[in-house]
């Protein structure tokens, strides 16, 4: 592999993953010769992989708004289904048992740089016992991540009180209602209709005086 690739896989996860984990993470990209694509934030996942196909080898995507610790963490996920497939072939369940075991092995590396903060590395062991098919969508990992963002996205709906407002970012804004057995029972507003938001749902809270001022202007 030449010294001109490894140096601009380097510099493209310079700001997205932590210093310690990049020569591994690169090692990976070279090897496996993956073509890595940084989204912009999606509302609907983390990252996601992509089999080599006639027009190209394999390929993943993680979203580009996510903190280093959990974006290192879609893109191991998501290297775990690349090698999964590669050793089990495609019969296998997408997160079953063979791509739990690959996921754990592949991130016996990290916790042996330190890569993650103490805190941060006893959630992430945690979460090693039934990793979630859906990345940091754990509710205490996702906690523990979230203390790392660079920006906050809004508000859980767990940390909301009850009726209060609060608007998800296509711009519909629901009244928070009780927690049922794992998510919170919402009305949306001008309909009625009721839906279930998970507590690690991130939300922007509506100040509803302010609200009513600005109906009434």
């Amino acid at each position: 592999m030449s010294k001109d690739k490894r140096i601009a896989r380097s510099n493209q996860l310079t700001d997205v993953i932590p210093g310690e984990s990049i020569e591994l993470v690169v090692d990976w990209l070279l090897d496996y010769k993956i073509h890595l694509k940084i989204t912009p934030g999606r509302m609907s996942k983390y990252g996601d992989y992509q089999a080599p196909s006639k027009t190209g080898g394999h390929r993943i995507s993680v979203n580009g708004d996510l903190n280093p610790y959990a974006f290192l963490l879609v893109f191991v996920h998501e290297v775990a289904h690349l090698v999964s497939f590669e050793v089990y072939d495609f019969g296998i369940k997408p997160h079953g048992e063979e791509w739990k075991s690959t996921f754990l092995e592949l991130m016996i590396p990290f916790f042996h740089k330190r890569v993650f903060p103490d805190a941060l590395e006893l959630a992430v062991k945690k979460s090693m016992l039934n990793p979630s098919a859906t990345g940091c969508v754990d509710e205490e990992l996702f906690k523990s991540l979230r203390q790392y963002d660079r920006v906050k996205k809004g508000e859980l709906v767990e940390n909301l009180a009850l009726n209060e407002l609060f608007a998800i970012p296509n711009g519909k804004m629901y009244r928070r209602g009780v927690k049922l057995k794992k998510r919170y029972r919402c009305e949306e507003m001008g309909t009625q209709k009721i839906y279930l938001f998970s507590p690690i749902a991130e939300v922007t809270p509506i100040d509803e005086e302010k609200l009513k001022e600005a109906t009434k202007s």
